[in-house]
């Protein structure tokens, strides 16, 4: 779900009209990628700044090269050379360094270079994906500390304060930091963060550099932090005002209906949660795909609509999805939801948020009384004979003391 809050964007001005003239004649067009790839390589061997890249192009340029894996890793190891980073310094480029361990992996690359490219990571959920992959095991093993939860959380923690003294007038900053108090349990805190800056914005609204791109993501967290109080009915009014605000924007797909429909159905309110549903019924282009879905089974479930439910589930096709899973569970099917996690832990790109679904976790202090029926049912099908077995062999289970920050894990 947090992924969905974020918008990364990124561009860049040239600095002189010399330097404007020298890219215009840059073969990074996507027409030539092997010849782009060795202009960058030439570029880098060079010592040309990060500034000499026009960061879109730099980025449709690995897009291009998805079949490619030789050049995308020519050209992911050349951008490391050069310590590439985001034009923006809240955003990042975890996407490339995500890409780059996997292919050297992929490669036979010793472990020391896979975890050279794992410490370029910034994100917590781009780092708690390396620290749970089995694809990484092997480059986690020189430095096991890195890897280790609450060690990442404080890593962001040290990088958000250091940027704040910068970026003062940046919400996206007080977002990141309050996202990462409530995964150290910490809501209450992360509640008072929010709204003595939402009442700077309503003070001077011209405070905020960001507050037309950040806003969203800011109300969004104060439900997330209003929930893990285990005030729900305030955190679904919270909602409410954000699909309200959300929906008019351009490309809206449905994302803060999808949390309020989340949050419904996690409180036991599945009446209210099926009218919420009504949105992606009328609106097609509006809709998360299999989440939506999934939404849909648990409050046919609640509602004692079975062949409703098993309708939807129909819908969920793959069994790595955890989609599927959570539907399962919503159905009680907990045959089906061990054959799904075994599924997924036997997929390289699948098995680190399943490892983590079935490892022991914080569970916030306040839970919704649906979502205790599921955790309940989760723990379950985790203690099967079968699904530990899938663990063991994915890597085993990997406790955590941080507490989900943007909905649990299925």
């Amino acid at each position: 779900m947090r992924r969905l809050l974020l918008a990364l964007t990124a561009a860049v001005a040239l600095a002189t009209p010399a330097m404007a003239q020298r890219f215009a004649d840059t073969p990074l067009e996507r027409a030539t990628p092997a010849d782009a790839v060795a202009w960058v390589e030439r570029e880098v061997r060079a010592g040309s700044p990060i500034s000499a890249f026009d960061h879109q192009k730099i980025h449709d340029l690995w897009q291009t090269l998805a079949d490619d894996d030789a050049l995308r890793l020519r050209l992911l190891n050349a951008l490391a050379t050069l310590n590439f980073a985001s034009v923006d310094a809240i955003d990042d480029e975890d996407q490339f360094w995500e890409d780059q361990a996997r292919l050297l992996v992929d490669s036979g690359a010793p472990p020391r270079a896979v975890l050279a490219a794992l410490k370029r990571l910034i994100g917590v959920d781009e780092q708690l994906g390396a620290a749970l992959s089995p694809r990484f095991a092997a480059a986690r093993g020189l430095d096991e500390a890195w890897f280790e939860p609450r060690a990442i959380v404080m890593r962001a923690f040290a990088r958000a304060d250091r940027l704040a003294v910068k970026e003062t007038d940046r919400l996206g900053l007080v977002t990141l930091r309050a996202d990462l108090l409530e995964r150290l349990g910490r809501p209450a805190e992360a509640l008072a963060l929010i709204d003595k800056a939402l009442l700077r914005v309503e003070v001077s609204p011209q405070s905020f550099s960001d507050t037309d791109s950040a806003l969203l993501n800011l109300r969004a967290e104060r439900a997330f932090s209003l929930w893990q109080l285990g005030r729900f009915d305030e955190a679904i009014v919270e909602d409410r005002a954000l699909v309200k605000a959300a929906r008019p924007g351009d490309n809206y797909d449905g994302w803060a209906d999808n949390m309020l429909i989340g949050h419904l159905g996690g409180a036991g309110r599945a009446q209210d949660a099926l009218k919420a549903l009504d949105y992606f019924l009328y609106r097609p282009a509006g809709n998360l795909g299999d989440w939506v879905v999934a939404r849909s089974v648990c409050v046919n479930v609640q509602l004692g609509r079975l062949t409703a439910a098993r309708r939807d589930l129909k819908d969920l096709k793959g069994d790595t999805l955890p989609a599927r899973t959570y539907a399962l569970l919503c159905l009680d099917d907990l045959d089906a939801a061990a054959a799904s996690y075994r599924a997924r832990l036997a997929d390289p790109d699948a098995a680190p948020w399943a490892i983590l679904a079935l490892s022991t976790r914080a569970r916030p202090k306040a839970v919704g009384s649906w979502d205790t029926v599921m955790l309940d049912r989760q723990a379950e099908v985790a203690a099967r004979t079968d699904v530990q077995a899938a663990l063991v062999a994915a890597g085993g289970a990997r406790r955590s003391s941080l507490v989900p920050s943007g909905g649990e894990n299925w």
